[in-house]
């Protein structure tokens, strides 16, 4: 366990920071252009980090970002719920996922 938690520790995981999981479905390009946008604008904050995005494995739609928070931080209090809404793209955040994949 103690490896575990100093490699999570090392990698900025929970428990020493939050993730945040954001999935964006919709029209390919739509979906490509809001989820860069959103992954530039997640990354401006202070003390965040956001990655992506990326393919959600077998799903030609959907693409994800990884967020990581600080751990006392929430990403509804950072960003304003109309800021992750756009007409036709679906935008679904998993705070604290169990899963990534």
């Amino acid at each position: 366990m103690e490896d575990e938690l100093r490699l999570r520790q090392e990698l900025e995981f929970p428990p020493y920071r939050r993730l945040a999981l954001v999935r964006l479905e919709g029209q390919p390009a739509q979906a490509e252009q809001h989820a860069a946008r959103l992954c530039r604008l997640l990354g401006r904050l202070p003390g965040v980090e956001a990655m992506g995005p990326i393919p959600v494995p077998g799903r030609k739609t959907s693409l994800q970002l990884l967020v990581k928070l600080p751990r006392s931080a929430r990403l509804d209090s950072l960003v304003e719920p109309r800021q992750l809404e756009v007409p036709g793209v679906k935008v679904k955040v998993d705070v604290d996922p169990l899963e990534l994949g």
